[in-house]
């Protein structure tokens, strides 16, 4: 049996990974976009991808209510289930295989 080299698009069946996250969007708010700096440098390393960032500005726009105590009923937990998307909970970290 031939080797193949690994960029020969027959071999390749995963998607290619996204760049970084980036900056956050223009359309979040001074402290929207505060918010989104805080989980891009707390977050684990090569968890958050280009593809993330509606994601991100989601739980971003849900942690400016919060923290302004404007939030309705259970966008606690919906906050919650978003840092847990992005490995910021021990249970998620031991999920992705990520130390610490």
């Amino acid at each position: 049996m031939k080797n193949r080299n690994v960029s020969d698009p027959a071999v390749q069946v995963a998607p290619s990974v996204a760049g970084c996250i980036g900056d956050p969007p223009s359309r979040l708010t001074r402290e929207e976009g505060q918010i989104w700096r805080e989980i891009v440098d707390e977050c684990p390393p090569g968890v958050l991808k280009s593809y993330d960032r509606l994601g991100l500005a989601v739980y971003c726009r849900i942690e400016a209510r919060i923290r302004a105590g404007n939030a309705p009923e259970g966008f606690e937990a919906e906050a919650g289930a978003w840092l847990e998307e992005f490995g910021m909970t021990p249970a998620a970290r031991v999920r992705m295989g990520i130390a610490g």
